[in-house]
């Protein structure tokens, strides 16, 4: 069975030029794991119908804001998480708990393609050893507070994946959690920001996230396409999704 776009969208949402049908059963709540682990397993994705709470939602708007924010900012406000990666690099000789994390890279980039700006991008490995490596911006000024913003989301998506892997592959969830116990917990929070001023296609190549699981919450923007297993087709799953998907 399958849902023209913008048949459980808002307004806002309406269908997107050319866009393919989605699987209403990959429409699922966050409460029935059986459906959410049928989904995974059927398309590779599953749609959270209203996945978080009123705080959460918040929690994460919040972090999006000063994000934002930081990504608007002059190059001096900047250089400190421009320099992320290598200070984690340096302070990592000295802390052996962050020795076996992938540190590379983290912190804030442009990310150019064929010489044109296609992205910028805040790169974090969410172990808390990891995000002590992280020079946040001082607390003063309006991007006071970004640190903290980023560790709430962070909690607050941490704790909605390792649920969600708990309820549909427990095994999963318990070779992770003792991964990180011994070594460190590897998961990553990316923040972008597309500022749609090239002449490229599309703003990220296809590729395969790496992890057990990847979420994210439903943009403003509609863009995100998701290759549907059942079919093989591209889907555009954010063009009939709720705000709170």
């Amino acid at each position: 069975t399958s849902l023209p776009p913008g048949g459980l969208g808002s307004e806002g949402r309406r269908a997107m030029a050319g866009a393919t049908l989605l699987p209403l059963d990959a429409v699922v709540a966050r409460s029935d794991a059986e459906a959410v682990r049928q989904a995974l397993s059927r398309h590779g994705f599953a749609i959270l119908r209203d996945a978080l709470s009123r705080a959460e939602t918040s929690a994460l708007a919040r972090c999006d804001e000063l994000a934002l924010a930081c990504f608007g900012a002059t190059d001096d406000q900047q250089m400190a998480m421009r320099c992320a990666g290598s200070v984690a690099r340096r302070q990592t000789r000295q802390l052996e708990v962050c020795s076996k994390l992938p540190l590379a890279g983290i912190g804030l980039h442009t990310v150019s393609e064929e010489g044109e700006r296609v992205r910028d991008q805040i790169h974090l490995v969410t172990d808390p050893a990891a995000m002590r490596l992280m020079r946040w911006p001082a607390r003063t000024g309006r991007l006071g507070g970004l640190g903290e913003a980023v560790r709430h989301a962070t909690h607050v998506l941490h704790g909605l994946c390792t649920e969600l892997l708990d309820a549909v592959e427990p095994a999963a969830e318990g070779a992770r959690r003792a991964q990180a116990e011994l070594s460190g917990d590897p998961s990553v929070l990316d923040l972008f920001l597309y500022p749609n001023q090239h002449t490229r296609p599309a703003n990220m190549r296809t590729h395969t996230d790496p992890g057990l699981l990847t979420v994210t919450q439903v943009s403003g923007t509609p863009g995100l396409q998701v290759l549907d297993a059942a079919s093989g087709a591209w889907l555009d799953v954010e063009a009939v999704a709720e705000a709170t998907d």
